[in-house]
């Protein structure tokens, strides 16, 4: 299920032409502040914002286990979380979630890297923080 997406190739996107790309650092803050944002859903009732911030709460899992230079040792159970939260979000089509891209290389591609990764290093196997690109991404506004 999440290798597809739920909508057919003639519906058109939902995401606005003009939404702005938000930092890394303003998401970490975000995943590391959600206690903030469920007490609000929680004031108004909201439940649908209540299962995001359960699937927000396990990509925050993921990026301290399998984003850091150090690879967690819980990094498999985040992943499944993880997978666990958007398959239910994907699934439950009231929600009108569909997988992204970045939602299944997250689910599937990091899990494959890591388990390689593993297996050229087992005695102290590297996080994805060694290897991003985001820094020199970031980077770039600096010669543009």
């Amino acid at each position: 299920m999440l290798y597809h997406s739920k909508y057919s190739s003639e519906k058109k996107s939902h995401k606005p032409k003009d939404i702005k790309k938000i930092s890394t650092n303003k998401i970490k803050k975000m995943l590391e502040n959600i206690g903030v944002l469920e007490n609000m859903a929680r004031e108004e009732s909201s439940w649908t914002a209540m299962r995001f911030i359960s699937a927000f709460r396990a990509l925050n899992w993921v990026r301290k286990s399998c984003f850091s230079t150090k690879l967690g040792d819980d990094w498999s159970r985040a992943l499944d979380e993880f997978q666990r939260q958007i398959t239910d979000l994907v699934t439950d089509f009231e929600m009108d979630v569909s997988c992204t891209i970045k939602f299944h290389a997250t689910i599937f591609h990091v899990r494959e890297h890591l388990e390689d990764e593993i297996k050229l290093r087992p005695e102290a196997p590297r996080g994805l923080g060694s290897v991003s690109t985001q820094t020199a991404e970031s980077m770039h506004h600096r010669f543009d």
